[in-house]
């Protein structure tokens, strides 16, 4: 999709840095402008994400934006949007040029209703195999969810997965140490609040690997089902939710699912962190017998890039299926996080003024919500300095219920949860600024 609003400096025919050629604005988002431009010498289209001249005066968001360019440079994965270049245009505005896209993000209801298990299945694992390897690069994704999962067109095959967005993207050790450090404002809220797990919420620095799995689980949740597991009027309500509230049932809202893929999402889901599957390794290996043949060999790429195998040598030797997920636990286990949550939230009191200010009236109906596209539901809208994702690079890339063998280390056997008791619930209201994106076709 272009975005035909006029931005200044931004014009088509406009050439920045003396080599990109301004195409077209692809659109805009809470930091900066995303357009199509055309390198004069190279005679080849990119993506190029401006930050906004009100941003600059921002340490935060021009650290932010400069650690989404570190971040998706570190990682050679054909998944992730490359990075060609980074400067500054006059005064001081620093830009990112990189890999053009053409397609459709995983947000869009249609492709993913129109997609079989295998296929969805598969996207996952290209996304994991991306995820995974930031991983190992100590990068921790922190705003994993649909839209930023992006499925480019390709000259020849298959379209194939594409991360995006690393502009929450926690900074590893080395980072830190060089004075990098991830910064944030006190009590702000880091990330798409549907997709973020229970940790997440609590404070942003606590986020590791295991939440990105959990974020994971909940991106294969909505593609799978067209609903996020927990959805709330309320940004409060969300987070009581994502505390205390055990999944919904996968198989009730689709019957055809696999029990062995509802255990793999539940188990991706659990609340505590050390219940989840440690590495993505331990998550692609129990996805495998849900894919395609691409499956396996992703699972492989996924455990020589963290060097670690996903389950103990015994349980690799004698069976390829998933690990049976540990019970769901009781809401009882939650009061002490839900009262801590709630605490929290009560400091958030400022910030959800206004991060409710700029959505749509709680009393608008949602059909009457503004979207872009036909896409599934809407992200909550993100906080302080994620207040709205950056837009994102887009661009046309050239080029059953599983048995349990007995030498291997055993979950406990129980039924999947049930479904959450039915209640009413209207979807959060969208941030209407939220995020441009991409040549969406």
């Amino acid at each position: 999709m272009t975005v035909t609003t006029q931005f200044p400096g931004l014009e088509p025919g406009t050439v920045l840095a003396d080599k990109y050629r301004v195409e077209r604005v692809l659109g805009r988002g809470g930091m900066g402008v995303v357009v199509a431009a055309t390198h004069l010498r190279l005679e080849q289209t990119v993506a190029i994400k401006v930050l906004q001249t009100e941003s600059i005066a921002d340490a935060v968001t021009v650290e932010r934006f400069l650690r989404e360019a570190r971040a998706a440079a570190r990682i050679e994965s054909e998944h992730v949007a490359r990075v060609f270049d980074v400067g500054l245009l006059d005064p001081s505005v620093p830009y990112i040029v990189m890999e053009y896209l053409s397609g459709k993000d995983l947000s869009d209801r249609e492709t993913c209703a129109t997609a079989s298990l295998r296929d969805i299945v598969d996207w996952v694992m290209q996304a994991c195999e991306a995820v995974a390897e930031a991983h190992a690069h100590g990068i921790v994704h922190r705003d994993l969810k649909p839209a930023n999962l992006f499925l480019a067109k390709r000259l020849a095959g298959p379209p194939v997965v594409k991360v995006l967005d690393f502009g929450l993207a926690k900074a590893p050790p080395s980072d830190a140490a060089n004075g990098r450090a991830w910064r944030t404002q006190s009590f702000a809220v880091m990330g798409t609040p549907r997709y973020m797990s229970p940790e997440q919420m609590r404070c942003a620095k606590q986020a590791d690997e295991r939440s990105d799995i959990w974020s994971m689980g909940a991106v294969l949740f909505e593609m799978l089902t067209g609903k996020p597991a927990f959805d709330a009027q309320s940004l409060a309500e969300l987070c009581a939710m994502v505390a205390a509230d055990p999944l919904p049932s996968l198989r009730d809202l689709r019957p055809e699912i696999p029990e062995g893929l509802e255990h793999v999402v539940a188990w991706c889901m659990e609340k505590r962190p050390e219940d989840r599957p440690q590495t993505m390794a331990a998550l692609a290996e129990a996805l495998v017998p849900f894919g395609s043949e691409y499956a396996a060999s992703s699972a492989e790429k996924i455990r020589s890039v963290l060097g670690t195998s996903a389950y103990p040598a015994p349980y690799l030797a004698h069976s390829s299926e998933p690990p049976m997920p540990r019970p769901p636990a009781a809401r009882g286990r939650f009061v002490a996080l839900l009262v801590s949550a709630l605490a929290a939230l009560a400091l958030l009191a400022g910030v959800g003024a206004v991060l409710w200010g700029r959505s749509v009236p709680q009393d608008s109906p949602p059909d009457n919500l503004a979207t872009t596209s036909a896409s599934g539901p809407h992200p909550l809208p993100s906080t302080a300095e994620s207040a709205e994702p950056a837009p994102a690079p887009y661009v046309a890339s050239a080029s059953g219920s599983p048995s349990v063998a007995s030498s291997r280390p055993v979950r406990p056997t129980v039924s999947p949860a049930p479904p959450t008791p039915s209640r009413s619930v209207r979807p959060v209201p969208r941030d209407l600024d939220e995020e441009p994106l991409l040549d969406r076709q």
